[in-house]
């Protein structure tokens, strides 16, 4: 999964000229928040959004990867 999510993320910063990819899990996805701080995301952030799978508000763990600390982790 690491590896879809890389290039997932070198696509996102190659075609566009945003700065900072804004992401985030569900409190209890433990994995996919493990995921994404090992490819530099860091955490800003809760919130609560809703969860089509258990139909209810959930707490949000929101993160971010800017494009300085994507680059730098490439040398």
């Amino acid at each position: 999964m690491s590896e879809a999510v890389a290039a997932s993320i070198a696509w996102f910063f190659d075609a566009t000229n945003y700065d900072t990819l804004h992401s985030g899990v569900f409190h209890f996805n433990r994995a996919s928040l493990a995921i994404q701080t090992r490819l530099g995301f860091t955490e800003t952030g809760r919130s609560s959004l809703l969860c089509l799978a258990r139909d209810a508000e959930v707490e949000h763990i929101d993160t971010q990867l800017t494009r300085s600390v994507w680059k730098a982790r490439d040398t």
